[in-house]
């Protein structure tokens, strides 16, 4: 069994249990609002305050925490647990820990369900590839119910350079997943610095709406059902309160309840 806790505290709990019963080295409490604050302070290039009180799993590679960071107010919006999966690493290192095999700490693993959000590197099967996810939600009989990509530009010069690459992943991401599940509910998140010009953060701001357009399955598979532009400010490490506009599908917390609207919509009603 795995499970989140919110507590009146504002920290989250996320615990891992292994099918044997057995509790892993794998609960951790931790601010929520750190998780972002220590993915974007990856992204200025400081190891912050926020960084150091994390896990090491998920300190070693931070992505994670922003992925963390997502499905937790997913979570929480539909009424399911957060699961952490751990890396191929941690389970090497938690082999060793215990004299066994690789083989044998994996084993241990439970199975995806539709009541867990997963995270972590989550491999699944496209229609194109197999390719890793951050955040899932899945059963072996339903397939990917909800996937999603979170990746980030760290300085205006390389989001000036490197912002259509990215799209274009995320793009290629999402015809990968929706040509084997046409109903999977996909989502985006790509954080970009907020001291590029007006220009620029218009031109991203459009193009991340034009891409958050998947009302039905029978629309074009490289759309997604929900796509966030996260704008930060190195300074401060927080998100802009202007950028994108309050009522923009992309702002991050409309894409947060738009996303779990649509898996409402697409699995539980009807």
């Amino acid at each position: 069994m795995a499970g989140r806790d919110r507590r009146r505290d504002g920290t989250v709990t996320a615990t891992a249990i292994t099918a044997e019963g057995q509790q892993l080295a794998l609960e951790e409490t931790y601010q929520r609002d750190e998780l972002l604050r220590a993915y974007l302070g990856s992204l200025c290039g400081s190891v912050t305050e926020y960084a150091r009180k994390l896990p090491r799993g998920v300190s070693t590679d931070l992505s994670e925490a922003l992925a963390l960071f997502v499905a937790d107010d997913l979570a929480k919006l539909l009424g399911v647990a957060t699961y952490r999966k751990e890396s191929q690493a941690e389970i090497k290192s938690r082999a060793k820990q215990v004299g066994g095999s690789k083989a044998k700490a994996q084993s241990s693993v439970r199975h995806p369900s539709l009541s867990e959000i997963w995270v972590g590197e989550i491999r699944m099967a496209g229609g194109i590839k197999p390719q890793q996810l951050d955040i899932v939600l899945s059963s072996p009989q339903q397939g990917l119910a909800l996937g999603l990509d979170v990746k980030g530009l760290n300085t205006r010069e390389n989001a000036g350079k490197n912002f259509p690459n990215r799209i274009g992943d995320f793009i290629a991401t999402s015809v990968n997943f929706h040509l084997k599940f046409p109903y999977a509910v996909m989502g985006g998140v790509l954080a970009v610095p907020g001291d590029a010009t007006d220009v620029q953060l218009n031109r991203w701001v459009r193009t991340a709406e034009g891409l958050a357009e998947r009302r039905s399955p029978a629309d074009a598979a490289q759309l997604f059902e929900g796509f966030a532009l996260l704008v930060f400010d190195c300074e401060t490490l927080d998100l802009s309160p202007s950028w994108p506009a309050a009522d923009s599908p992309v702002r991050y917390e409309n894409f947060v309840k738009e996303l779990a609207a649509a898996y409402e919509r697409r699995f539980r009603q009807g």
